[in-house]
């Protein structure tokens, strides 16, 4: 499982995974798109705005592993 964001709960049960985040930020970015006919290209901002989160050195970051990913 890939996170977003983490919270104080060290074991991640509440964390957002990053694939609803990025669906959930995609279908509002087109919602405020279709006001000036962007709907389509907001949706793909949506999708791609967080997509480096799904690295290792990222996932060691927000669970607390900070340099872990290069050892």
């Amino acid at each position: 499982m890939h996170y977003a964001h983490s919270t104080a709960t060290a074991d991640g049960s509440n964390w957002q995974p990053l694939a609803g985040h990025l669906q959930q930020t995609a279908l509002r970015a087109k919602i405020f798109g279709s006001k000036f006919g962007a709907a389509k290209a907001a949706a793909l901002a949506g999708w791609l705005h967080d997509l480096g989160k799904y690295s290792e050195a990222y996932q060691a970051y927000i669970g607390g592993r900070a340099g872990a990913a290069e050892a």
